[in-house]
């Protein structure tokens, strides 16, 4: 449904950049780290601003860009991502928004940012 673009679900930016950020996931865990890029990177151009899936979708790629062995790369990524997560669950622990994200997408974005520094090393 997201690559042929039919339906009224592919009208909702929201929910096409969503699905983008779960294929981005399963591409991630199968290993596949091109195909989850790619589907970073189109999830990443969506005009449906989201900080917390945005956020979520450069900690994968961080956690790609290490296992690819672009330490510093990876590192990068982190950094800003470790601070933009910080920010979100100091402010949005209330219900949020959603183009700030929900409380509980700040705490997704957590826990992959954990992984990612227990994959990459504290920062």
């Amino acid at each position: 449904a997201v690559e042929a673009g039919q339906g009224s679900y592919s009208k909702n930016k929201e929910l096409v950049a969503w699905s983008y950020f779960a294929l981005t996931l399963l591409n991630y865990r199968e290993g596949n780290d091109a195909r989850a890029t790619q589907w970073a990177e189109r999830c990443l151009e969506v005009p449906s601003p989201n900080l917390s899936r945005e956020t979520s979708v450069r900690i994968l790629l961080a956690m790609i860009a290490q296992r690819e062995r672009k330490t510093d790369a990876a590192r990068v990524l982190l950094d800003a991502a470790e601070a933009t997560v910080r920010e979100g669950l100091s402010q949005n622990m209330r219900m949020g928004m959603q183009s700030d994200g929900f409380w509980f997408d700040w705490i997704n974005a957590r826990i992959l940012l954990r992984e990612a520094i227990e994959g990459i090393g504290k920062l």
